[in-house]
Parts: C-alpha cells; structure tokens; sequence
C-alpha cells in the first residue's frame, strides 16, 4: 500500500484555521501516510455539521433543565411528553456525537494508518480519540459555533480551490475527458467510453468523486463536468440551462412542443434537487448503520441477524456494492441486478402540469416489485459485519462527494440572474435554505 504522499494527498493531520501549525505536531509515526486533501477536507465538514447538531440537542436539554424555559418547552410539546423528548434529544445528542468523532476518524487517517501497518488499531484509535477530544472541545458546543463556522468556511475554501484548480488545468490544456461524442462524428482517434469507463472518470475526477446511482444521474453529472471543462462555457453548467432554455423555446415557437424553455429548467431544476435530496438520505442512513455496526461484536454475523428489520441503510450500502462491483466489471453475483443503474420514476403528473410532476429513484430506493425486493433482501442478508465495516466507509465519502457535487449545482441555479428562471431559482434557493447552505445571490 502507497504510504508516502502523491498529488493530490499530503502527509495526515490537522491544522489550525487560524495558523496553518498542525493541531497535533506530536504524532511522528502519522507524517509518512498520505491522506486525500478532498477527503480530509469533506470529512471534517461532515465532522463540524454533525458537531453543531450535537450542540442543538445538548441545548435542549439545557433549556428542559432551566425552569422559566421548561414551562415554555411544556405549554408547546405537553408536560407529560416533555421528559421522553428530552430522553430522546440525549440518545440523539450521543449518537451524532459518535457519527461526529467517525467522520473525524476518517478524516485524521485513522484508517489509513491501520490499513498501511503504520500502527496498530489500538493504537490508532487512541491516537483518533485523543485528536478528536481536542478537535471537539475547539469546535464544538454552542459557544464554539462562531469558530466552528470560520473554520467551515475555510475547509469550503480549500476544496473549491482544489476543485477550479482542475477545472482551470483542463481548460487551459483543452482537456475534455467527459465530452461525450456521438459514434458517427468520432475522430478517427477518438474512442467512445463506455458504460464502466465513464462511471470511472466520473468516480476519479476531483471535483466528482462519487458514482452515480441511476444511468440518467450519470449523464447528467457528465454533461456537467463537460460543460465545466470547456472554455467556450464561461458560465459552466449555466450554459447549458440556458441551451436547453433556447432550444426548448425555439421547438415551442414551431409549435413542436407544448413546454417552454422556463417550464423545461423547471423540471430538470426538481430532478437535481431529487439526485441531492436522495445523496442527503442515503448519507444519514449509512451514517446511522455504522453507528450500529460499530457496536456489533461478532464480525461473523450478518447484518440481517442483528439489526432492526427493514433498516433504510443496507440498502444504501447494496447499491454502493453494486454499483461500484459494476463499475470495476466484477462477475454479477446472484443477489445482484443485471444493471444497477436502472432509472425509476414515480410520476403522478403530466410534464406540462406545473409544479412537480415525477420524482426520480433508482431501484433500490423504490422496487418495481416483490421480486426486485426479494433481490435486495438476499443482498442485505448475506452481508457480515467483518464485509460492511470497510464497506460503510467508502460508501458514506462517496455519499458525501455526491451530496457536495450536486449541492454547488443547485447553487448554481439559485444564481440564475434571469428573471424567466424565477421558479428554478427559488426552488433552489428553498432547499438549499433548509441545509443552511450559503450561495451568492444574484437576482
């Protein structure tokens, strides 16, 4: 295994967002092992996130413990339901805290030091507690909150740095490696990507990072990329909204089509919000099954034999597996479907009614039928707890990337200046409120 740092990676720890010095410089068997900047940095978002939400739930449980605030809580919840929902917010309160201190274990290398042989787990853990103790009592709690955000925005900086750094390399060198060509205008040494390859380069690009869970996602996240890379595109993925936006208003005035460009935007504005809302899902459900996992302590057991029945999770750690198994051109095994990307809508409108007609899904997250749910049983079911400790792992920092690349495209279409993009906008703008996601507003 590479232990020394490549592009792309630097040695593992932990800065000050004030300094730059290293949180912990007293760690010297930790300086040889290389971690993914991206990684660390979307890590230790999740870490800061989950940190803050811990302090919301200790907060009531201090305002329960104040009496003038206690008949307040009271007069909205009920006196006899108060003290189960102050039970409640503490089993919450420990719990993010423990998802808290797991995304700080993979952002600090904890893994990576165990995986290389660089120490041992006992070893590593300490090392990862001690850190995230110190980590905790900086950043977190209710009176850290104004230095928890200033470092989130500094981590936020630092990877939108790494991100335009490769989208301005591919620019400046021509570089298009997502451009999808149709087989009939190839180049005589251009070569058609297929399936697998561009699931890869989606998998492999900085500014991606993850792989997408339906075959309309993956276009989608390919003509994104496409349009970030090409020069003739100064407005990136904007573009291409204001393409589609032209040519759907163009058919209309031929009276080809019944929707307009706005109508158009609209509808596609929804299905990226789907694709973001689903990464936001599956993140917090695979979050809450390592939670479990972690505390499960025979490795040989399956999963189905120790967690609660029908647990969202495993199927969100199925379609990981799959998928990536897929990507990697693995032999299909039996509990697996023939193509895991298979679009699924539930539709209940028409495309010209306005609002949201459809949401979209994989199959995994809506089966078409007992079949296709007994498929995915059998998965979870055979599925150990020595398989789905490393497995998890991968699965929640590709949820993360997921949550992240979609996230800075619903940004992008909160920052459509034109007012025919009204509905879009606010519909962005909306959902990216309810995550205390921050844009640039441009109306």
């Amino acid at each position: 295994m590479r232990t020394k740092p490549i592009a792309g990676q630097e040695a593992i720890f932990l800065v000050s967002p004030e300094t730059g010095a290293p949180i912990l410089p007293d760690q010297p068997a930790a300086e040889e092992v290389a971690v993914s900047i991206v990684d660390r940095d979307i890590h230790l978002l999740a870490s800061l996130a989950i940190l803050g939400e811990t302090s919301q739930y200790k907060g009531f449980e201090r305002a329960v413990r104040s009496p003038a605030r206690r008949r307040a809580i009271a007069d909205t919840y009920g006196d006899k339901t108060i003290d189960a929902i102050n039970e409640g917010a503490q089993r919450n309160a420990e719990t993010a805290r423990k998802q808290s201190k797991w995304e700080f274990a993979r952002a600090s290398g904890m893994f990576t030091l165990i995986d290389s042989g660089t120490l041992e787990a006992p070893d590593a853990k300490r090392r990862t507690s001690n850190l995230f103790n110190r980590f905790e009592e900086r950043f977190g709690g209710a009176r850290n909150a104004g230095e928890r955000n200033r470092y989130q925005r500094q981590l936020n900086a630092n990877l939108r740095k790494i991100q335009r750094g490769v989208t301005d390399a591919n620019r400046e060198s021509g570089l298009r490696p997502h451009k999808v060509t149709k087989k009939e205008v190839l180049a005589p040494d251009e070569k058609q990507l297929n399936i697998r390859e561009r699931l890869t380069a989606i998998h492999e690009d900085p500014r991606a990072g993850f792989y997408p869970t339906t075959h309309r996602e993956k276009n989608t996240v390919l003509a994104f990329l496409d349009y970030l890379d090409n020069p003739a595109n100064p407005l990136g993925a904007n573009n291409q909204r204001l393409e589609i936006f032209n040519h759907q208003e163009r058919l209309k005035d031929k009276g080809l089509v019944e929707v307009g460009g706005e109508r158009s935007i609209e509808s596609l504005t929804y299905e990226l919000v789907d694709y973001f809302l689903d990464a936001r899902k599956q993140l917090v459900a695979l979050q809450d099954l390592e939670t479990y996992v972690a505390e499960m302590m025979n490795p040989s057991v399956t999963l189905a034999d120790e967690l609660p029945q029908g647990h969202v999770g495993l199927l969100a750690l199925v379609r990981y597996k799959d998928i990536a198994a897929y990507a990697s051109a693995q032999k299909r095994r039996k509990t697996q479907f023939i193509d895991p990307l298979t679009t699924k809508e539930d539709r209940w409108a028409k495309s010209n009614d306005p609002g949201k007609h459809k949401t979209v899904h994989d199959q995994y997250t809506l089966p078409k039928d007992d079949t296709d749910q007994a498929v995915l049983d059998m998965a979870a079911g055979s599925m150990t707890v020595l398989e789905a400790r490393p497995l998890l792992r991968v699965a929640i920092t590709d949820q993360l990337k997921r949550m992240d690349f979609l996230g800075l495209r619903v940004q992008e279409v909160a920052r459509l200046k034109p007012r025919t993009f009204a509905n879009s906008r606010e519909l962005a703008k909306i959902t990216l409120k309810s995550f205390d996601i921050q844009y640039l507003d441009a109306a």
